[in-house]
């Protein structure tokens, strides 16, 4: 098993309607950024921009807007809100360090399970006077194609086989150097196919042709060592949501002009149903550190990605697990100097569940650093789930939300 931490944070206050069960939402909508007002900017008013808008659904029934676009004003996060009949009207406080005040924020429109259509007004100040201004933005669109299997627009599983280093007219290899199942993002846009493999190799193709081929050359953006770098490459074969069979290619600076590194990309979209194991789930931890005598609880959200019909791939808060899975059980067992981890748990769709522990030392000194995991798949707000374990209250009122 493969471990990282990733820790972020962020902190925002909000109050409103405490008392009425919210609409089910859970889906992240492709939206039209529309800029109407801007004090805090003397320049003009910015063009149309596309972002992504994620709902997330938490377990107490209100909804999370969580958003990374440059055009969207704000902290990126906007928790608690009730969302009645469609109608969203949400306001909350947003502090300043800088300007020791408290500046409104309201977010008002509407928000289905089929559209989004909200206007966000933000109240801040000018850089450097520290003046108060405004900006509001209207965000509207709909969901992304997640359920909807014809749909060119999604998550993919993608079995990437890496050929390395091919110069010339070289074949490739019968066997590749290594190969893994990568999630890729495929955006479509009404001129270009916008495609990130992970985090690692994005590009801008061209769609694909009726036929499902595609044929395209041009710029890359690769992750590497030394950070993103800008190249050239192609991808070449077919691309759909049923089928996705084709080479990757692509030149780094440095490298002979007739070499290039190969890939083979095979797979398809990941289901849209929620009978399958592998997708996202909103979850509850129970973090129970046995080392330290405490427990806490929280939302959060795992991802699990089929690498064979043997191993499931886990991505949690705490890192990657490569788990083997027989039926719906997932099981392993780890050991090394000192500590013994297991992972225990079921994929039962809908449904996840599993526990983690790793357990340093022997005998009377030996403790326990566990989580428990509880969830259930993203983007079907409909499937019934009741937590195993409630999260711990992270907002009290009047500052923030319960």
């Amino acid at each position: 098993m493969r471990r990282f931490i990733a820790l972020t944070a962020l902190a925002f206050a909000a109050c409103g309607d405490n008392d009425r069960l919210s609409d089910p939402i859970d889906m992240v909508y492709r939206v039209t950024v529309t800029e109407l007002e801007d004090s805090c900017d003397d320049g003009s008013l910015a063009g149309p921009e596309t972002a992504f808008v994620d709902a997330r659904l938490h377990a107490d029934g209100t909804v999370e807007l969580v958003e990374r676009s440059l055009w969207i004003p704000g902290p990126g996060a906007y928790p608690s809100i009730r969302v009645h009949g469609g109608v969203v009207d949400y306001d909350a406080q947003r502090a300043s360090a800088y300007t020791e005040k408290v500046f409104p924020y309201h977010i008002g429109g509407t928000l289905t399970t089929e559209a989004m259509d909200l206007t966000l007004t933000e109240h801040w100040y000018r850089q450097p006077d520290f003046t108060d201004c405004v900006r509001i933005v209207r965000m509207r669109g709909a969901p992304r194609g997640f359920l909807d299997p014809a749909d060119l627009d999604g998550i993919y599983e993608i079995d990437v086989a890496y050929y390395g280093e091919i110069c010339g007219s070289d074949p490739l290899p019968s066997v590749p150097e290594g190969r893994q199942v990568l999630l890729l993002d495929a955006d479509p846009r009404p001129d270009t196919l916008t495609l990130w493999i992970e985090s690692y190799i994005g590009m801008n193709a061209d769609l694909p042709g009726g036929d499902g081929r595609i044929d395209w050359d041009g710029p890359m953006t690769v992750s590497t060592i030394e950070g993103y770098v800008g190249t050239t490459g192609g991808l070449h074969g077919r691309f759909g949501p049923a089928e996705v069979d084709a080479e990757l290619s692509f030149r780094l600076p440095g490298q002979a002009a007739d070499c290039a590194y190969r890939y083979a990309l095979t797979g398809a979209k990941r289901p849209s149903t929620a009978t399958e194991p592998q997708g996202d789930y909103r979850v509850v931890f129970r973090v129970r550190d046995g080392c330290e005598g405490r427990t806490e609880t929280r939302e959060s959200h795992v991802t699990l990605v089929r690498q064979r019909a043997d191993l499931m791939e886990v991505r949690d808060s705490f890192g990657l697990w490569f788990i083997p899975i027989d039926g719906d059980a997932l099981s392993a067992t780890d050991s090394g100097p000192g500590v013994v981890a297991t992972f225990e748990g079921a994929a039962t769709p809908p449904y996840l569940s599993y526990t983690v522990a790793f357990t340093y030392g022997e005998g009377a000194d030996a403790c326990t650093y566990a989580w428990d995991v509880d969830g259930v798949a993203r983007y079907h707000p409909h499937e019934p789930w009741e937590p195993a374990f409630p999260p711990d209250p992270t907002r009290t009122a009047p500052d923030l939300d319960p």
